[in-house]
Protein backbone atom coordinates (compact mmCIF):
# COMPACT_ATOMS: atom_id res chain seq x y z
CA UNK A 1 0.00 0.00 0.00
CA UNK A 2 2.83 2.38 0.95
CA UNK A 3 4.59 1.65 -2.32
CA UNK A 4 1.37 2.31 -4.27
CA UNK A 5 0.85 5.65 -2.47
CA UNK A 6 4.43 6.62 -3.21
CA UNK A 7 4.03 5.81 -6.91
CA UNK A 8 0.79 7.82 -7.05
CA UNK A 9 2.53 10.74 -5.36
CA UNK A 10 5.36 10.82 -7.93
CA UNK A 11 2.87 10.40 -10.78
CA UNK A 12 0.88 13.41 -9.54
CA UNK A 13 4.07 15.44 -9.04
CA UNK A 14 5.20 14.67 -12.61
CA UNK A 15 1.82 15.79 -13.95
CA UNK A 16 1.93 19.08 -12.04
CA UNK A 17 5.46 19.88 -13.16
CA UNK A 18 4.63 19.12 -16.79
CA UNK A 19 1.45 21.24 -16.89
CA UNK A 20 2.01 25.02 -16.54
CA UNK A 21 -1.70 25.68 -16.02
CA UNK A 22 -1.79 23.41 -12.93
CA UNK A 23 1.65 23.64 -11.43
CA UNK A 24 2.02 26.12 -8.55
CA UNK A 25 -1.66 26.99 -8.90
CA UNK A 26 -3.08 29.00 -5.98
CA UNK A 27 0.11 28.94 -3.93
CA UNK A 28 -0.42 31.40 -1.06
CA UNK A 29 1.74 34.50 -1.33
CA UNK A 30 4.53 35.27 -3.76
CA UNK A 31 8.15 35.91 -2.87
CA UNK A 32 10.25 37.30 -5.78
CA UNK A 33 13.41 36.23 -3.91
CA UNK A 34 12.22 32.63 -3.70
CA UNK A 35 10.15 31.98 -6.80
CA UNK A 36 8.40 28.69 -7.63
CA UNK A 37 10.79 26.18 -9.18
CA UNK A 38 9.14 26.32 -12.60
CA UNK A 39 9.54 30.10 -12.78
CA UNK A 40 13.18 29.82 -11.77
CA UNK A 41 13.74 27.31 -14.55
CA UNK A 42 12.03 29.51 -17.17
CA UNK A 43 14.07 32.53 -16.06
CA UNK A 44 17.28 30.48 -16.20
CA UNK A 45 16.50 29.13 -19.67
CA UNK A 46 15.71 32.62 -20.93
CA UNK A 47 18.86 34.01 -19.33
CA UNK A 48 21.07 31.34 -20.90
CA UNK A 49 19.60 32.18 -24.31
CA UNK A 50 20.20 35.92 -23.98
CA UNK A 51 23.56 35.79 -22.20
CA UNK A 52 25.10 33.72 -24.99
CA UNK A 53 24.61 36.42 -27.62
CA UNK A 54 25.31 40.05 -28.46
CA UNK A 55 22.31 42.41 -28.32
CA UNK A 56 22.26 44.16 -31.64
CA UNK A 57 19.93 41.95 -33.64
CA UNK A 58 17.38 41.44 -30.87
CA UNK A 59 15.91 44.74 -29.78
CA UNK A 60 14.06 47.67 -31.31
CA UNK A 61 15.70 49.88 -28.65
CA UNK A 62 19.29 49.31 -27.52
CA UNK A 63 20.09 52.07 -25.06
CA UNK A 64 20.22 55.86 -25.30
CA UNK A 65 22.19 58.75 -23.84
CA UNK A 66 18.94 60.03 -22.32
CA UNK A 67 15.76 58.02 -21.84
CA UNK A 68 13.55 61.00 -20.84
CA UNK A 69 11.14 58.66 -19.05
CA UNK A 70 8.11 60.61 -17.86
CA UNK A 71 9.43 63.72 -19.58
CA UNK A 72 12.37 63.99 -17.18
CA UNK A 73 15.98 64.85 -17.86
CA UNK A 74 17.78 62.19 -15.84
CA UNK A 75 21.00 64.25 -15.75
CA UNK A 76 19.23 67.15 -14.04
CA UNK A 77 17.41 64.78 -11.72
CA UNK A 78 20.63 63.15 -10.53
CA UNK A 79 22.28 66.55 -10.15
CA UNK A 80 19.42 67.71 -7.94
CA UNK A 81 19.68 64.55 -5.81
CA UNK A 82 23.41 65.15 -5.31
CA UNK A 83 23.08 68.86 -4.52
CA UNK A 84 20.16 68.13 -2.19
CA UNK A 85 22.27 65.72 -0.12
CA UNK A 86 25.34 67.80 0.86
CA UNK A 87 26.43 65.38 3.62
CA UNK A 88 26.35 62.36 1.33
CA UNK A 89 29.61 61.57 -0.44
CA UNK A 90 28.86 58.31 -2.25
CA UNK A 91 25.90 57.88 -4.63
CA UNK A 92 24.71 54.77 -6.47
CA UNK A 93 22.91 54.71 -9.82
CA UNK A 94 21.59 51.64 -11.69
CA UNK A 95 20.52 51.12 -15.31
CA UNK A 96 18.56 47.88 -15.74
CA UNK A 97 18.93 46.71 -19.34
CA UNK A 98 21.31 49.41 -20.54
CA UNK A 99 21.81 48.29 -24.15
CA UNK A 100 25.26 49.52 -25.18
CA UNK A 101 25.55 51.47 -21.90
CA UNK A 102 25.18 54.89 -23.57
CA UNK A 103 23.07 56.21 -20.68
CA UNK A 104 25.58 55.37 -17.96
CA UNK A 105 28.49 56.80 -19.90
CA UNK A 106 26.56 60.00 -20.64
CA UNK A 107 25.86 60.31 -16.89
CA UNK A 108 29.58 60.01 -16.18
CA UNK A 109 30.43 62.62 -18.81
CA UNK A 110 27.83 65.02 -17.41
CA UNK A 111 29.03 64.62 -13.81
CA UNK A 112 32.64 65.30 -14.79
CA UNK A 113 31.87 68.34 -16.96
CA UNK A 114 29.21 70.17 -14.92
CA UNK A 115 30.78 73.30 -13.39
CA UNK A 116 28.42 73.51 -10.42
CA UNK A 117 28.96 69.88 -9.44
CA UNK A 118 32.74 70.37 -9.68
CA UNK A 119 32.59 72.40 -6.44
CA UNK A 120 31.18 69.48 -4.43
CA UNK A 121 33.05 66.45 -3.06
CA UNK A 122 31.19 63.31 -4.16
CA UNK A 123 31.57 60.15 -6.20
CA UNK A 124 28.90 58.26 -8.15
CA UNK A 125 29.03 54.50 -8.65
CA UNK A 126 27.26 53.91 -11.98
CA UNK A 127 26.18 50.30 -12.55
CA UNK A 128 25.22 49.45 -16.15
CA UNK A 129 23.63 46.04 -16.70
CA UNK A 130 22.41 43.94 -19.58
CA UNK A 131 21.66 40.28 -20.18
CA UNK A 132 23.94 39.88 -23.19
CA UNK A 133 27.69 39.35 -23.06
CA UNK A 134 30.08 42.31 -23.28
CA UNK A 135 33.56 42.42 -24.75
CA UNK A 136 35.06 45.43 -23.02
CA UNK A 137 36.49 46.48 -19.67
CA UNK A 138 33.98 46.09 -16.86
CA UNK A 139 35.28 49.09 -14.90
CA UNK A 140 35.98 52.69 -15.90
CA UNK A 141 37.07 55.17 -13.22
CA UNK A 142 37.03 58.97 -13.48
CA UNK A 143 37.07 61.92 -11.09
CA UNK A 144 33.35 62.00 -10.29
CA UNK A 145 32.16 58.58 -11.42
CA UNK A 146 33.15 54.92 -11.34
CA UNK A 147 31.38 52.91 -14.04
CA UNK A 148 30.70 49.19 -13.85
CA UNK A 149 29.60 47.58 -17.13
CA UNK A 150 28.08 44.19 -16.43
CA UNK A 151 27.06 41.84 -19.23
CA UNK A 152 25.50 38.40 -18.76
CA UNK A 153 23.79 39.94 -15.74
CA UNK A 154 20.68 38.17 -14.45
CA UNK A 155 18.41 41.16 -13.80
CA UNK A 156 15.56 39.04 -12.46
CA UNK A 157 17.77 37.96 -9.52
CA UNK A 158 18.94 41.51 -8.92
CA UNK A 159 20.40 41.47 -5.42
CA UNK A 160 21.99 38.05 -5.90
CA UNK A 161 23.60 39.20 -9.16
CA UNK A 162 24.99 42.33 -7.47
CA UNK A 163 26.40 40.17 -4.67
CA UNK A 164 28.16 37.96 -7.22
CA UNK A 165 29.89 41.09 -8.53
CA UNK A 166 31.04 41.96 -5.02
CA UNK A 167 28.57 44.85 -4.66
CA UNK A 168 25.75 45.74 -2.25
CA UNK A 169 26.77 43.24 0.40
CA UNK A 170 26.17 45.72 3.21
CA UNK A 171 23.44 48.35 3.54
CA UNK A 172 24.06 50.28 0.31
CA UNK A 173 21.04 51.71 -1.50
CA UNK A 174 20.50 53.25 -4.91
CA UNK A 175 19.82 56.97 -5.35
CA UNK A 176 18.41 56.54 -8.87
CA UNK A 177 17.32 53.49 -10.88
CA UNK A 178 16.24 53.61 -14.53
CA UNK A 179 14.94 50.89 -16.83
CA UNK A 180 13.92 51.54 -20.41
CA UNK A 181 12.50 48.78 -22.64
CA UNK A 182 13.83 46.06 -20.35
CA UNK A 183 11.16 44.91 -17.87
CA UNK A 184 8.75 43.99 -20.68
CA UNK A 185 11.19 41.28 -21.80
CA UNK A 186 11.34 39.56 -18.41
CA UNK A 187 9.37 36.57 -17.19
CA UNK A 188 8.71 38.16 -13.79
CA UNK A 189 8.95 41.94 -14.23
CA UNK A 190 6.69 42.66 -11.24
CA UNK A 191 8.93 40.65 -8.94
CA UNK A 192 12.00 42.35 -10.43
CA UNK A 193 10.41 45.77 -9.86
CA UNK A 194 9.87 44.91 -6.19
CA UNK A 195 13.51 43.82 -5.87
CA UNK A 196 14.66 47.11 -7.41
CA UNK A 197 12.33 49.16 -5.19
CA UNK A 198 13.71 47.45 -2.08
CA UNK A 199 17.21 48.59 -3.08
CA UNK A 200 16.20 52.26 -3.32
CA UNK A 201 17.14 54.69 -0.58
CA UNK A 202 14.47 56.69 1.21
CA UNK A 203 12.89 59.37 -1.02
CA UNK A 204 14.87 58.10 -4.02
CA UNK A 205 13.20 57.37 -7.36
CA UNK A 206 12.99 54.79 -10.11
CA UNK A 207 11.96 55.47 -13.72
CA UNK A 208 10.64 52.64 -15.90
CA UNK A 209 8.07 51.68 -18.52
CA UNK A 210 5.16 49.25 -18.24
CA UNK A 211 5.23 45.49 -18.62
CA UNK A 212 2.99 42.46 -18.94
CA UNK A 213 1.38 40.34 -16.22
CA UNK A 214 -2.13 39.17 -15.42
CA UNK A 215 -4.19 39.99 -12.35
CA UNK A 216 -7.65 38.76 -11.39
CA UNK A 217 -9.86 38.85 -8.33
CA UNK A 218 -10.72 35.64 -6.49
CA UNK A 219 -14.00 35.14 -8.36
CA UNK A 220 -12.76 36.19 -11.80
CA UNK A 221 -11.12 34.44 -14.72
CA UNK A 222 -7.87 35.77 -16.07
CA UNK A 223 -8.18 38.03 -19.12
CA UNK A 224 -5.79 36.74 -21.79
CA UNK A 225 -6.58 39.60 -24.17
CA UNK A 226 -4.01 41.89 -22.56
CA UNK A 227 -4.04 45.00 -24.72
CA UNK A 228 -1.87 48.00 -23.82
CA UNK A 229 -4.78 49.95 -22.20
CA UNK A 230 -5.60 46.94 -20.00
CA UNK A 231 -1.95 46.46 -19.08
CA UNK A 232 -1.66 50.15 -18.19
CA UNK A 233 -4.67 49.69 -15.93
CA UNK A 234 -3.05 46.66 -14.28
CA UNK A 235 0.11 48.69 -13.71
CA UNK A 236 -1.83 51.45 -11.96
CA UNK A 237 -3.77 48.99 -9.80
CA UNK A 238 -0.62 47.17 -8.72
CA UNK A 239 1.14 50.42 -7.76
CA UNK A 240 -1.92 51.54 -5.79
CA UNK A 241 -2.13 48.18 -4.04
CA UNK A 242 1.59 48.32 -3.25
CA UNK A 243 1.02 51.82 -1.83
CA UNK A 244 3.93 53.25 -3.80
CA UNK A 245 3.91 56.99 -4.61
CA UNK A 246 3.90 57.07 -8.40
CA UNK A 247 3.34 59.20 -11.48
CA UNK A 248 2.28 57.86 -14.88
CA UNK A 249 3.04 59.39 -18.26
CA UNK A 250 1.00 58.30 -21.26
CA UNK A 251 3.35 56.88 -23.87
CA UNK A 252 2.40 54.89 -26.93
CA UNK A 253 5.36 54.93 -29.31
CA UNK A 254 6.05 51.53 -30.90
CA UNK A 255 2.87 50.26 -29.17
CA UNK A 256 4.60 50.78 -25.84
CA UNK A 257 2.92 50.79 -22.45
CA UNK A 258 2.93 53.91 -20.29
CA UNK A 259 5.94 55.22 -18.40
CA UNK A 260 6.13 55.37 -14.61
CA UNK A 261 8.02 57.22 -11.91
CA UNK A 262 7.99 55.78 -8.38
CA UNK A 263 9.47 57.02 -5.15
CA UNK A 264 10.43 55.08 -2.05
CA UNK A 265 8.56 56.74 0.76
CA UNK A 266 10.60 55.30 3.62
CA UNK A 267 13.11 52.56 4.47
CA UNK A 268 10.56 49.77 4.13
CA UNK A 269 10.70 46.36 2.47
CA UNK A 270 7.97 45.90 -0.11
CA UNK A 271 5.93 42.69 -0.30
CA UNK A 272 3.59 41.72 -3.11
CA UNK A 273 0.00 41.63 -1.77
CA UNK A 274 -1.14 39.05 -4.33
CA UNK A 275 -1.43 35.30 -4.55
CA UNK A 276 0.63 33.57 -7.24
CA UNK A 277 -1.67 31.85 -9.72
CA UNK A 278 0.62 30.16 -12.25
CA UNK A 279 1.87 31.44 -15.59
CA UNK A 280 0.70 31.68 -19.16
CA UNK A 281 2.48 30.63 -22.33
CA UNK A 282 1.81 33.30 -24.96
CA UNK A 283 2.75 31.00 -27.82
CA UNK A 284 5.15 33.70 -29.00
CA UNK A 285 8.80 32.73 -29.11
CA UNK A 286 10.44 35.75 -30.77
CA UNK A 287 13.83 36.53 -29.29
CA UNK A 288 12.72 40.01 -28.26
CA UNK A 289 9.66 39.00 -26.23
CA UNK A 290 9.10 37.01 -23.07
CA UNK A 291 7.28 33.82 -23.97
CA UNK A 292 5.61 33.56 -20.57
CA UNK A 293 3.98 35.97 -18.17
CA UNK A 294 2.91 35.42 -14.57
CA UNK A 295 -0.63 35.40 -13.23
CA UNK A 296 -1.67 36.72 -9.83
CA UNK A 297 -4.85 37.04 -7.80
CA UNK A 298 -5.77 40.10 -5.76
CA UNK A 299 -6.93 39.39 -2.24
CA UNK A 300 -9.50 42.20 -2.11
CA UNK A 301 -11.73 44.25 -4.36
CA UNK A 302 -10.04 47.59 -3.70
CA UNK A 303 -9.29 49.70 -6.78
CA UNK A 304 -11.95 47.96 -8.87
CA UNK A 305 -10.55 47.02 -12.29
CA UNK A 306 -13.60 48.04 -14.30
CA UNK A 307 -13.80 51.50 -12.72
CA UNK A 308 -10.08 52.00 -13.11
CA UNK A 309 -10.16 51.01 -16.77
CA UNK A 310 -12.85 53.64 -17.38
CA UNK A 311 -10.80 56.28 -15.57
CA UNK A 312 -7.71 55.30 -17.52
CA UNK A 313 -9.60 55.56 -20.81
CA UNK A 314 -10.80 59.07 -19.98
CA UNK A 315 -7.29 60.02 -18.93
CA UNK A 316 -5.85 58.80 -22.21
CA UNK A 317 -8.43 60.75 -24.23
CA UNK A 318 -7.72 63.95 -22.30
CA UNK A 319 -3.97 63.50 -22.48
CA UNK A 320 -4.14 63.16 -26.25
CA UNK A 321 -5.30 66.77 -26.60
CA UNK A 322 -2.89 68.17 -24.00
CA UNK A 323 0.01 67.93 -26.43
CA UNK A 324 1.76 71.10 -25.24
CA UNK A 325 2.63 69.53 -21.89
CA UNK A 326 4.15 66.37 -20.51
CA UNK A 327 1.05 65.11 -18.69
CA UNK A 328 1.51 63.13 -15.51
CA UNK A 329 -1.14 61.32 -13.49
CA UNK A 330 -0.70 60.27 -9.88
CA UNK A 331 0.81 61.39 -6.59
CA UNK A 332 0.87 65.15 -5.96
CA UNK A 333 3.70 64.92 -3.45
CA UNK A 334 5.96 63.16 -5.94
CA UNK A 335 4.99 65.67 -8.62
CA UNK A 336 5.95 68.57 -6.31
CA UNK A 337 9.24 66.81 -5.52
CA UNK A 338 10.10 66.54 -9.21
CA UNK A 339 9.11 70.17 -9.85
CA UNK A 340 11.62 71.26 -7.21
CA UNK A 341 14.39 69.18 -8.82
CA UNK A 342 14.04 71.15 -12.08
CA UNK A 343 14.45 67.81 -13.83
CA UNK A 344 11.79 68.43 -16.49
CA UNK A 345 12.90 68.12 -20.07
CA UNK A 346 11.98 70.49 -22.92
CA UNK A 347 8.20 70.46 -22.28
CA UNK A 348 6.63 71.53 -18.96
CA UNK A 349 5.32 68.90 -16.59
CA UNK A 350 1.62 69.04 -15.76
CA UNK A 351 -0.23 67.01 -13.16
CA UNK A 352 -3.63 65.77 -14.35
CA UNK A 353 -5.98 66.07 -11.36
Amino acid sequence: MNKLCLNLYFLLLSFLLSNPNWASENVEGYDPYNRPLQIQEIIEERFQDISSTEPYYRWAENGSEKYRIGGLDEHKLLKSIILGSPRQRIFYVLDLGGGDFQWGHSISKFLNEDHELAKHPFKVTMINTRGEQIYRSETNDSNKCTIYNFGAFKVENLKESLHKKGLFKNDETFDLIVSSWCLRHLTDPLGTLIQAYNLLGSKRVMLFDGFRFSLAFQDEKHDHDLTCPKLNCLMVKSLLDLKIPFLMHRYDQRRSMNQFIIQKSEENILHLPYTYDGFQDTGVSQTGMAQYYLKFRARNQENNMKDMLEKMSSFQIESCIQYDNILLYGDEGLFDFLEHTHAKDCKPLKLLR
